[in-house]
């Protein structure tokens, strides 16, 4: 176990612990044992180690009929103590031996100095100053992360191949179902069903390609990361790779609330318009998070391989070391834009939605409705 502090002497390693006298009342005890968070508090007779209240021995004489400013005497049960000269492989042979939680560390004289457990064996984590909330996105470059005021990970033009990336499936998506409806769906049908059927074939379209592409596994490790940092975890493989690939804040649950709300509202399945207005307000409501969470498990986002998730890795360790050392931790809301990556990507569409009507334009192609 090379990862435990064993050679080490529990004087060292203990914890801090609060304590009451052999004479205090059972509702001192009582104060104490919520506060000390351990399930007992040591006993001592001026400094001196007597044995110790748990929350079972307070339930006894209090079951028993004890007043709550009767002395604790009736409620001390045995305290097992170690010298704190002793090392921590014997104190953890003890609590393993014994089915012991907690030992009293004390000296030679039986002065009490803490407590000892096991998690006090494992060294305490350096903790990584955290921005309160982090954003990111995935880009074919890999992932990337921002805090509002600095950014980590993939550069911001990468972002700008994001959008071109998104727009791209969406147009390949939405060709391929204009194909399909000039092919396979009768004339006959009514326009408004015919337009309502092509719009959901390219949503789907959109989120098949979506899941087949290596933009899924980036998008996923990008998730993964953020949910390890907002949880203190160490940003390593094997640890982030446990992580949820959904989290609340992605775009895509917004995404699936304005998709609920336009099946709702959009599609002339009911004459009055007002109650459309207010089914789809309704609906949205409801499902938009649910609906949103099943999309990123499904579609939006897909297992990272290896390379996938040491890029999320790369984005958040390089977020958190800018984090660290920024002259401004509140970002103008500017620079909060600029930041999100929001401009880089409407970019990125703009660019590669002008190309191709521009070669529509050129070979005559009319472009599809959906």
């Amino acid at each position: 176990m090379p990862h435990l502090s064993l050679s080490s002497p529990v004087g060292v390693l203990m914890r801090p612990s609060l304590k009451v006298e052999d004479f205090d009342p059972l509702s001192l005890a009582a104060d104490q044992l919520r506060h000390n968070g351990f399930g007992l508090v040591p006993v001592v007779h001026g400094d001196r180690l007597v044995g110790a209240i748990t929350e079972l021995s307070l339930g006894r004489v209090l079951g028993d009929g004890a007043e709550l400013t009767d002395p604790i005497d009736a409620a001390i049960v045995p305290m097992p103590k170690i010298r704190n000269y002793e090392s921590g492989a014997e104190a953890l042979r003890r609590c393993v031996d014994e089915q012991l939680q907690l030992i009293a560390v004390v000296d030679d004289a039986d002065l009490l100095l803490g407590l000892v457990g096991p998690s006090d064996l494992i060294p305490r984590r350096h903790r990584s100053i955290k921005p309160p909330v982090i954003g990111g996105m995935a880009t074919p470059f890999g992932v990337y992360l921002t805090s509002g005021n600095v950014s980590g990970g993939a550069p911001k033009y990468a972002l700008i191949t994001t959008g071109m990336s998104m727009s791209a499936i969406l147009i390949a998506a939405t060709f391929g179902v204009q194909a399909f409806v000039d092919h396979f769906l009768p004339r006959t049908w009514n326009p408004n069903w015919t337009l309502a059927v092509g719009h959901f074939l390219a949503y789907t379209g959109f989120l098949a390609l979506m899941r087949l592409l290596p933009l899924s596994g980036i998008h996923a490790a990008e998730h993964m990361v953020v949910h390890a940092i907002e949880r203190d975890a160490d940003l390593v493989p094997s640890v982030v790779e446990r992580m949820p690939r959904v989290h609340p804040r992605c775009g895509t649950n917004f995404v699936a609330a304005i998709s609920l709300f336009s099946s709702v509202y959009f599609v002339e399945w009911i004459g009055f318009e007002e109650i459309r207005l207010v089914a789809a307000i309704i609906v949205t409501m409801m499902f938009w998070r649910t609906f949103g969470s099943f999309l990123q498990s499904v579609f939006t986002t897909r297992p990272p391989n290896a390379k996938q998730l040491e890029s999320g890795i790369f984005a958040g360790k390089d977020l958190l070391k800018k984090y660290a050392v920024a002259n401004y931790v509140e970002a103008k809301p500017w620079v909060r834009v600029w930041n999100s990556g929001i401009l880089h990507v409407i970019s990125g569409a703009v660019i590669t939605t002008s190309l191709f009507y521009f070669i529509c334009q050129m070979l005559g192609y009319q472009i599809p409705l959906y």
